[in-house]
């Protein structure tokens, strides 16, 4: 037992990052006996789980990504060789690939030939988990033919801008119809004038329509044709 009038204890200090950090102390001449050392031990435990903790917030996942790049990429119109993406950046895979580390993942992002291949990096949550968003962006729909009331023409399936994704962890890509939400997969998703469309090789994908708000799950080997 700690001697009379003797005392050992923990005191806590907060950061400037709101988290209270720990510190076993004692006092007058308090020896270390078993009672004061499984104290200290305990509050040691508690402050690395409150650090731990600390990194799990949502906080975390939204640091700035960081990407390398093959090829020709612009980023906010101007040539990029790779290092830090900061969010809101539109990026534009004229010929190249672009791969971000971000907070919530790794991602593999490239275009489908000479289609627009355009996209406006994003943080954004998705039932409260923390997503990288890449919201396909540009592309010339002017030249979709307009509805009419015996149905569309062929032409309607035109692809306008289309970018394929690859990589582990939250991601979205968005398009003007529908957005699609992964894991980690391979999958393609194509703004056409009908609709936003998906193609997933590997993985599944939640194609969600911003119309009707309804979630279709597209598994890899499958399509999915969000009507515009």
């Amino acid at each position: 037992m700690i001697p009379s009038g003797e005392r050992c204890g923990v005191r806590r200090r907060r950061t400037s990052a709101g988290v209270g950090t720990v510190r076993a102390s004692w006092s007058g001449s308090c020896r270390l006996t078993w009672a004061c050392a499984y104290a200290v031990i305990g509050m040691a435990a508690l402050g690395a789980f409150i650090g731990r903790a600390a990194a799990a917030t949502p906080g975390a996942a939204a640091v700035t990504p960081t990407a390398t790049v093959t090829g020709e990429v612009t980023v906010n119109g101007f040539s990029y060789s790779g290092g830090k993406l900061p969010f809101g950046s539109l990026v534009d895979l004229v010929h190249g690939t672009i791969t971000m580390k971000t907070g919530v993942g790794t991602v593999r992002a490239s275009g489908v030939g000479r289609i627009t291949a355009a996209f406006v990096l994003l943080f954004t949550h998705v039932d409260g988990e923390p997503y990288v968003e890449l919201r396909l962006a540009e592309g010339n729909f002017s030249v979709c033919p307009k509805r009419t009331t015996s149905g569309t023409s062929s032409a309607s399936a035109k692809v306008i801008r289309a970018l394929w994704g690859s990589g582990m962890g939250n991601f979205q890509t968005s398009g003007r119809f529908a957005a699609a939400t992964v894991r980690g997969t391979h999958w393609l998703t194509d703004d056409r004038c009908d609709g936003t469309w998906t193609d997933v090789a590997r993985g599944v994908v939640d194609m969600t329509s911003f119309r009707t708000g309804k979630t279709v799950a597209v598994h890899q080997g499958h399509t999915f044709l969000v009507f515009s």
